[in-house]
């Protein structure tokens, strides 16, 4: 069932940035300033620009702030890229491999190392401007009103941006590898063992815990949006919309055979989600789970991006993917030239981003 068509339009964008992992602390994966590429132009996107890495960029998704495109990869180095040519702006090595999307604000970058070493860096520069360890971290930082959000494999931790200072820790059961969802005051990780996890954004203090698969690893990175807590699940072939408020279950859907380790795509009337065991993209109906479309390919672990009508995504058959977002129709693809494509896309200003396992950072346009 097709979803009613959005308006196209051509003007250029007013802020395209996409700041941190599925483009901003609520994670819907949904940028609203996107106007260049559309389901109408979005068949004429052509590479750009591969920068060299030289290593599997592994999890880490590109940020792009004002010019200049971060990413993380294996060999533990940081990186900034023009966003205009591919040219190398600065490198950093941080010790060990990052996994982590970095995440940029007010000039600073945030990002952790897979040992646990977090990082504030100059943005412009990349020097360090405060570091701090915990015990181990793979999963996005989130940062939103001056607060960087981090869950460790025990815990959620938040710290003053400007100076590091450790705000409030939580403890979570079982490991996480959840990156924290804020919106307002509350904020949402997931745990091992099927565990959602609903804070005070501000304090650390529960609001609710509900355990949707206890007998399941993972659940995904949750996307914030509609009131509700979009996730999905591993090996339970189900995805799931959760109150805000109470973490009572709203609707859940089952596929069949699906493997949701994606973070949803979120808009006012549909969540998108990308299926790893069946190769697909799922489209529901935000405010009932009702099945609205699949498209075969796309299929990923990776969060989904969605800009001025287009869904993209990356695949474990090497490629990227643009979808339309009311029908599914493939409208473009892309090869990234890996096995895979591991790095989840972002959309800025009329350009897609992806890092892949080829160990190059590409750009698409038109």
């Amino acid at each position: 069932m097709p979803l009613p068509k959005p308006p196209v339009t051509t003007a250029l964008a007013s802020n395209g940035d996409w700041s941190q992992y599925h483009y901003g602390v609520d994670h819907r994966g949904v940028n609203p300033d996107e106007t260049i590429l559309s389901p109408s132009t979005v068949s004429g996107l052509k590479e750009l620009w591969a920068a060299p890495i030289g290593t599997p960029v592994g999890l880490s998704s590109p940020s792009v702030v004002d010019g200049v495109v971060y990413i993380a990869s294996f060999d533990g180095f940081m990186r900034a890229f023009d966003a205009d040519t591919g040219a190398a702006v600065w490198a950093i090595d941080l010790g060990d491999a990052i996994e982590a999307t970095p995440a940029v604000d007010e000039g600073r970058l945030f990002t952790v190392t897979n040992d646990g070493a977090v990082f504030a860096l100059d943005a412009a520069t990349g020097s360090a401007i405060w570091t701090a360890s915990t015990n181990r971290g793979v999963s996005a930082m989130s940062v939103h009103d001056g607060v960087v959000y981090q869950t460790t494999l025990s815990d959620v931790r938040a710290y003053d941006a400007a100076s590091g200072a450790l705000l409030w820790t939580h403890f979570v059961q079982n490991s996480s590898l959840s990156s924290p969802s804020v919106r307002g005051n509350l904020a949402v990780i997931t745990s091992g063992m099927g565990w959602v996890y609903a804070l005070n954004a501000h304090t650390g203090g529960k609001r609710w815990a509900v355990n949707l698969s206890p007998d399941r690893f993972q659940v995904s990175t949750p996307s914030l949006a509609n009131g509700l807590v979009y996730v999905g699940t591993i090996n339970t072939d189900t995805a799931y919309a959760l109150s805000q408020q109470t973490g009572e279950v709203v609707w859940k859907t089952n596929v069949g055979d699906g493997w949701f380790d994606s973070s949803p795509a979120v808009t006012r009337r549909a969540v998108y989600l990308a299926d790893l065991v069946q190769n697909k993209v799922w489209a529901f109906d935000a405010s009932t789970g009702k099945r609205l479309w699949a498209a075969q390919g796309g299929g990923s672990q990776n969060a989904l991006a969605l800009a001025n009508g287009v869904l993209y995504s990356t695949s474990f058959d090497g490629n990227v993917y643009a979808f339309d977002a009311r029908t599914g129709d493939v409208l473009w693809e892309g090869a990234l030239g890996g096995i895979r494509g591991s790095s989840s896309p972002a959309v800025s200003r009329g350009r897609l981003y992806v890092g892949s396992e080829d160990g190059f950072l590409h750009a698409f346009g038109l």
